[in-house]
């Protein structure tokens, strides 16, 4: 299955999951709602309360399977979404398999003032007013504020993203504009012998992968770096994260496996998104957390989630909670019965979203 297809693949399989569990549940409580009405040890009164007690039951089942589904189509929407998310914290772990990555990259551009009294507002009123995109010939898809009073301009291509930058910067003088560097997307080739080298692996892809070996071979510039390996629960393996130009991406997500050496080894996407697993939030690590206690995963408090006594009824994302305290509309917030870990969670797949862009994927 390609990776662009994988979550509505999954999606669609949590959703017939849950359908086939609330059907389930259902003809359980017809069986117990058909025995109360046969038997004869049930007064009047205790049957009617009991009949009730049955509707209620059903009618909550309704509603969490709606809720379920209100859910999922706001996280397909926020998967498919085209319009860029502001410059904020984002954050790696390895990427969840019901989550694809966008084959078209969004190049911005940022545009700061040098007087730091200037509104992010004022500033894009500035520039809307003294360029003219259609005039220009470039593309503009999103248009954003960012802090120090900057902004962010999102563009299709990378020459519409310089056309615009050398625009600004000959009709305004009194701002910087950058295009930020994109980085290279990473995969990760699991279950590789740990004795092989850097060298080995990188030969073997070459060599005993017809795809992978015309490719470089046609290439002035590495096509191939391996990153860094990882630890695996089964002996005598590692996992090597590699990163790759997006042609070669694409190439080694097609194969969906490479061989090396005796082996056949799967290869994933391997998130942009950095994660804390100490605050769980995102764009930093645990070993530069500034938080003092452990955040619990399961309820938000402060403690490990092994030592959570949370059910499936009192879950709660901690980074949910904080979107929802800085949202002011209401409108806008979100689910955060959860936990922080969920592949479903609104926060998690902006968070996403945003460490994709500034991932170069190509064109």
């Amino acid at each position: 299955m390609a990776t662009n297809d994988s979550f509505t693949m999954s999606a669609s399989h949590f959703e017939t999951t849950v359908a086939d569990i609330v059907i389930d549940i259902k003809t359980q409580l017809k069986i117990v709602k058909s025995s109360i009405s046969e038997s004869k040890n049930f007064r009047g009164d205790l049957k009617e309360n009991a009949f009730k007690a049955l509707k209620t039951i059903e009618e909550l089942i309704n509603q969490q399977r709606d809720k379920f589904k209100l859910e999922l189509n706001q996280i397909r929407n926020a998967q498919t979404a085209q319009t860029s998310i502001s410059y904020a914290k984002a954050a790696a772990t390895a990427l969840p398999s019901n989550l694809s990555l966008p084959t078209k990259t969004q190049f911005v551009v940022t545009v700061m003032p040098k007087d730091s009294g200037k509104t992010s507002a004022t500033l894009k009123k500035e520039i809307q007013s003294r360029i003219s995109p259609g005039k220009l010939g470039v593309s503009v898809s999103a248009v954003k504020h960012i802090s120090r009073g900057g902004v962010l301009i999102s563009c299709d291509t990378k020459g519409d993203a310089e056309k615009l930058k050398n625009e600004i910067n000959s009709k305004l003088t009194s701002v910087e504009v950058n295009i930020p560097d994109k980085k290279m997307p990473k995969v990760i080739v699991y279950d590789i012998p740990e004795a092989m080298t850097e060298q080995e692996v990188l030969d073997d892809l070459k060599s005993q992968n017809a795809a992978i070996g015309d490719y470089s071979a046609r290439r002035v510039t590495q096509a191939l770096k391996i990153k860094f390996f990882t630890k695996t629960k089964r002996e005598g393996l590692k996992n090597a994260v590699i990163e790759v130009n997006p042609e070669m991406r694409h190439i080694l997500l097609n194969l969906e496996k490479v061989k090396l050496s005796w082996t056949r080894c799967s290869v994933k996407e391997f998130s942009p998104l950095i994660r804390c697993f100490k605050c769980l939030g995102f764009g930093h690590t645990s070993k530069y957390c500034e938080v003092q206690h452990q955040k619990c995963s399961m309820c938000a408090g402060d403690h490990h989630y092994k030592d959570c006594k949370a059910n499936i009824v009192t879950r709660k994302c901690i980074n949910c909670s904080i979107y929802n305290e800085r949202t002011r509309n209401p409108n806008l917030r979100v689910p955060v019965n959860h936990s922080a870990m969920d592949p479903l969670c609104g926060t998690f797949n902006r968070a996403l979203i945003v460490a994709k862009s500034k991932i170069d994927y190509g064109q």
